[in-house]
């Protein structure tokens, strides 16, 4: 087996480890055409010759804290398309046919998207099964929210759904809870009449 050698893995984990930070998902490439919404590599600052990760992640950042202070108007809009992306709301197919391109197949990226919209019906019955329950749902929907917010934030890349199915998953199991306690049916109250006891039947002085 070939070896790799150091500097080919460390370019590796870079490229890697840039897909989630924002320096990818602010420039016109990212906001606007074809790849709104995503991770576009045009988007990247020119790295510094012999910069460490660390220092070239603070300039992503740096840049695009720089063009989201620029596009103030457009960040609402690009924040919703990335999370419709994430969720195959907007262009579901080209962006399935963009990820197909990373060692992906297209169709099973467009079957995933189907799989999560056919689960997210029995995971509101799950929330509403975990709630006449009385268990705690506060730390799955605000896991759920982070993940939401980190996806507005950066990028709307198929991989990031990944953050929502073990909410999702866990919702789902809960889902049979709805069935499972239904309302027992009240039975009404019927007060006993009052007994009078007999004047045959009381004692005679």
């Amino acid at each position: 087996m070939g070896r790799l050698s150091s500097s080919r893995v460390q370019r590796a984990c870079v490229r890697g480890a840039a897909t989630s930070r924002p320096g990818g998902g602010y420039c016109s490439g990212a906001f606007s055409g074809p790849l709104d919404g995503l991770w576009n590599p045009r988007c990247l600052p020119p790295e510094p010759p012999g910069a460490t990760e660390a220092a070239y992640a603070r300039e992503q950042t740096r840049a695009a804290l720089s063009f989201a202070g620029d596009h103030l108007t457009d960040l609402p809009r690009v924040a919703t398309i990335r999370v419709f992306r994430v969720f195959g709301i907007y262009k579901p197919g080209g962006t399935a046919f963009l990820e197909a391109g990373e060692t992906r197949n297209g169709d099973w990226q467009r079957a995933a998207g189907v799989v999560t919209w056919v689960f997210l019906p029995f995971a509101v019955a799950g929330i509403v099964g975990l709630v006449r329950a009385r268990r705690r749902v506060a730390p799955l929907l605000g896991w759920g929210g982070t993940a939401l917010v980190l996806v507005a934030l950066t990028n709307g890349n198929g991989r990031q759904r990944l953050m929502f199915e073990p909410v999702l998953a866990i919702l789902v199991a809960a889902a049979p809870l709805v069935l499972a306690r239904r309302p027992r049916p009240e039975i009404p109250y019927v007060q006993e009449p009052e007994v009078v006891p007999s004047r045959e039947l009381m004692p005679s002085r």
